[in-house]
């Protein structure tokens, strides 16, 4: 019997009890052993810290490079993945950087907040901040100017008529930069940036635009060589690493090969 897919929600539309469950996933995240029980003297502390190198060996972040929306795509999934193993309730959210209400609000209070109150009692954000390499942790700039956002809603409402994939990856792609220059300090970083946990929400906003792009565009010709392309280090979800059964540009072509749908 097929199992329905799960439904990810932008961040502004999550209930009290997904918020909780979602900072949950993340802290528990942060505590997580290494994959293949590496030894914690290694420069990771934390299966978070694992994935987030990710983007540092592996990442397909050039403008010129037509595996940046898939690949992406695939990073995304694998982290989800990882937080659902923690709770199969959490799904990740995308927050809309560009829409009415970040550029009047900013960052919402759940990723932006140090802290949070739970039963009168102030605890510590796990949304607002990660550790890099011990000691070090992320850091955002705290200004307030949004000018940035509206800047990359043009680009955004740009990229969104574009007709063909190739045009549109080129054209979403200043969009991603924009959030990562707005956001400032660790994000401003290949090295840093997908260890602030805000980057898996405008990121996830990255492939939600994508999603709602191939709706209109249908029949979208992707190169064969994307759709052939290995996404390393991704594996399908039957491989086992010693198959090194990769993840591949068609595998990724559509949101429900994944198990997911955008609400």
């Amino acid at each position: 019997m097929a199992t329905s897919p799960y439904v990810r929600k932008s961040i502004y539309n999550l209930s009290n009890e997904e918020r909780q469950n979602l900072r949950n996933a993340f802290q528990s995240l942060y505590e997580a052993p290494l994959v293949g029980n590496q030894s914690l003297v290694s420069e990771f502390a934390n299966r978070y810290q694992e994935l987030a190198n990710i983007l540092i060996t592996f990442g397909h972040y050039q403008r010129n490079d037509l595996l940046f929306l898939p690949w992406a795509r695939a990073y995304f999934y694998t982290f989800e993945q990882a937080l659902r193993k923690i709770d199969d309730s959490v799904t990740l959210p995308y927050w809309d950087y560009t829409s009415s209400q970040a550029i009047k609000e900013g960052i919402p209070s759940l990723i932006a907040d140090p802290t949070y109150m739970v039963d009168g009692e102030e605890c510590p954000n796990p949304l607002f901040a990660a550790l890099y390499k011990t000691p070090l942790r992320t850091f955002r700039d705290e200004a307030e100017n949004t000018d940035g956002l509206i800047v990359a809603r043009l680009q955004q409402d740009n990229a969104m008529v574009q007709t063909n994939f190739m045009d549109f990856g080129l054209t979403i792609y200043p969009v991603d930069i924009m959030s990562h220059v707005y956001i400032g300090d660790s994000s401003k970083d290949t090295r840093t940036a997908a260890y602030d946990p805000i980057f898996w929400f405008t990121h996830c906003q990255l492939d939600y635009s994508w999603s709602q792009w191939q709706q209109s565009n249908r029949d979208q010709q992707v190169p064969a060589s994307v759709l052939g392309a290995q996404l390393k280090p991704f594996l399908l979800d039957s491989a086992s690493s010693a198959e090194a059964a990769f993840l591949t540009g068609r595998g990724v072509m559509q949101t429900t090969q994944l198990g997911y749908v955008y609400e």
